[in-house]
């Protein structure tokens, strides 16, 4: 049976149970290294971000890849690099089926051997004029490395393309975590 808490004169009292720990106990220290540990670990340390610069439409050869925007980061420790590149509007400007990707693309390789991350897409004027393409990667990078990660389309099997490159529809996100 729990004993409820007594209130005189606005200061509560609790039963002897209920006391603190104490840092005698070292309870508390301990804690709070485990808590120091485990910020510095997944602690945000850089985001960059591009975006498209020009309210038109680019047109993209289909055998590409043409980089569209690029990003590039040299790690003063050993992180994580959440990748998120977005095309919003592809278009398809000829009546036959086609695929073609969009790409975000690492150079030097990280540290597990990755390079890329791909979105297919099949595409036809007069059925679906106009996808996008999202390719979001995470990408374990080595500390003193200086790495460039790139926004591209093209690799596809035909038919002719363009990308819409405004600030708002074609960005490239990039943000290193502590590992």
């Amino acid at each position: 049976m729990s004993t409820p808490d007594v209130t005189t004169h606005n200061q509560i009292v609790r039963p002897e149970r209920y006391q603190p720990i104490t840092t005698d106990d070292n309870v508390l220290d301990r804690l709070a290294r485990l808590e120091r540990a485990l910020y510095r670990a997944g602690q945000l340390i850089d985001a960059q971000i591009a975006r498209g610069s020009s309210e038109a439409y680019l047109t993209v050869p289909y055998a590409g890849p043409t980089t569209l925007l690029s990003l590039s980061y040299t790690p003063a420790v050993d992180c994580w690099w959440d990748i998120f590149g977005h095309m919003a509007i592809v278009g398809k400007t000829d009546a036959a089926y086609h695929y073609a990707y969009g790409y975000v693309t690492l150079t030097p390789a990280d540290a597990d051997g990755k390079t890329q991350c791909l979105d297919l897409v099949t595409q036809h004027l007069q059925v679906q004029q106009f996808e996008d393409r999202q390719m979001p990667e995470l990408f374990k990078l080595v500390a003193g490395t200086a790495y460039t990660i790139a926004l591209q389309f093209g690799g596809g099997s035909g038919g002719t393309w363009q990308v819409y490159t405004g600030v708002n529809h074609l960005k490239l996100i990039a943000k290193a975590y502590r590992r």
